[in-house]
């Protein structure tokens, strides 16, 4: 895929997202997390899309959760990741 696409400029990049996450697990006080096994939103359990809505109860603090519902994690975590991924993008990106 990688040569079809060069003829276009394009560029494919994998890059590993479970790494980061598995260290955040592994490690949730090195990273200032309390909770990584439920979300911030309702239960932490269940809750996703609309079942995650203005009326569901919220933690009082989403940055020591892993994640915001039972699927999407939270801006902690993908402020995390993205730093971390963030060296290779910048090599990847320059001109």
């Amino acid at each position: 895929m990688q040569s079809s696409l060069a003829n276009f400029g394009a560029r494919i990049a994998y890059v590993d997202l479970y790494g980061p996450v598995m260290e955040l697990i592994r490690e949730p006080t090195k990273f200032g997390l309390k909770e990584i096994f439920k979300g911030c939103c309702g239960t932490g359990y269940l809750e996703v899309t609309f079942l995650c809505n203005p009326l569901s109860y919220v933690c009082p603090d989403a940055n020591k959760y892993m994640f915001w519902d039972s699927i999407h994690p939270t801006e902690k975590t993908y402020s995390y990741v993205f730093d971390t991924l963030h060296p290779i993008l910048d090599f990847l990106l320059k001109p």
